[in-house]
């Protein structure tokens, strides 16, 4: 059950219209980007996420909760 870890959000912005993109496990335990907007994981605002560092400092801690509640995947 993965109620322990709360979905992160953060907004990226194309011109002047904010997307939100939330950072998630799935049901793998691996954590994804998703456009709220577009309900993507594969949309350019979900893949450009991934290239911000506060973003990758974010997954990590992430999993590191994640592993201490024993839901990431080894």
């Amino acid at each position: 059950m993965q109620s322990e870890i709360k979905t992160k959000c953060i907004i990226v912005r194309e011109g002047k219209t904010p997307f939100p993109v939330e950072a998630a496990p799935d049901q793998d335990g691996i954590i994804r980007m998703y456009c709220v907007l577009d309900s993507s994981i594969s949309c350019t605002h979900a893949k450009f996420s991934w290239t911000l560092p506060e973003v990758q400092e974010m997954v990590q801690r992430m999993y590191a909760e994640m592993r201490e509640i024993k839901e990431a995947v080894q």
